[in-house]
């Protein structure tokens, strides 16, 4: 599998001046972008730090997983890189030296600057000490009866878990159900 490194100097995600105090940033196409994603908690918090990510890209383009790999010592910031990733990144797919497209491993970062230049990166002991958010895996499933041809969800490997667990007892709770009601029949 190919490994790629995707660097996301992310103006278009988490800016790198400052969309309030820069009429110039705010009015561009990112700086709106940048000042209603940046994550609540640590915007009150004044947070803002470099996270590194390792995204899967499959063979159409699209992601597969997203793991933060590097902390900025701020969880609000960590665990909004990937969703934010996953909900707005647009990938080409990676192509291999016969044309043909693969999947591959992309590592990058996003270097989030606080919007309202009142930010400060966390100490080194809080980078260090940071526990690192669970991978997210997406999933794309058919989807029948709708005109979307296919749908796609993106959890952590313990709600994946948790989502098969209440599908299996509910499907067993249909199958006894379905087994007391023929019984009930005879």
């Amino acid at each position: 599998m190919p490994v790629v490194t995707l660097f996301i100097a992310i103006h278009a995600i988490a800016g790198i001046a400052t969309a309030a105090t820069d009429p110039g940033l705010r009015r561009s196409a990112n700086g709106e972008f940048i000042a209603s994603n940046y994550p609540e908690r640590a915007l009150k918090a004044g947070g803002q730090g470099k996270v590194t990510f390792r995204l899967t890209v499959e063979p159409d383009g699209s992601l597969g997983t997203c793991e933060v790999t590097g902390s900025s010592g701020y969880k609000s910031l960590d665990d909004e890189t990937c969703e934010l990733i996953l909900r707005f990144a647009h990938l080409n797919p990676v192509r291999n030296s016969e044309g043909r497209a693969v999947r591959a491993i992309q590592n990058g970062f996003i270097n989030w600057k606080h919007p309202l230049g009142v930010g400060r990166p966390a100490s080194r002991a809080a980078v260090a000490a940071a526990s690192l958010p669970e991978k997210i895996t997406c999933k794309s499933t058919p989807t029948t009866g709708s005109l979307i041809r296919r749908s796609k969800q993106c959890m952590t490997n313990r709600e994946w878990g948790e989502s098969e667990r209440i599908a299996r007892e509910r499907t067993l709770g249909l199958i006894a159900k379905g087994h007391a009601d023929r019984i009930s029949t005879e």
